[in-house]
């Protein structure tokens, strides 16, 4: 997808921007943490400094309760 990359490791789709999020990994502190559009566009520098293996994309708190209770709506309303 892009070149000139300081040895990307773990590579997570983020589905709630459409973006690949990565981590580079150079020296001590070179370490970052990147984003990229799919098609290689849009490089952006998200933490530098830190290194970073196995992360996850989680969705806002907000969107997490709006989901709760849409469920327990969903619940009320069959009975």
């Amino acid at each position: 997808v892009a070149s000139n990359l300081a040895q990307p490791e773990t590579i997570v789709y983020n589905p709630l921007t459409g973006k690949l999020v990565f981590s580079e990994r150079g020296d001590l502190t070179d370490s970052r943490i990147s984003s990229i559009a799919i098609d290689g566009s849009g490089y952006e520098v998200l933490l530098e400094g830190e290194h970073a293996r196995g992360f996850y994309i989680v969705p806002a708190p907000g969107s997490a309760a709006l989901l709760a209770l849409a469920g327990f709506a969903a619940t009320r309303r069959r009975r």
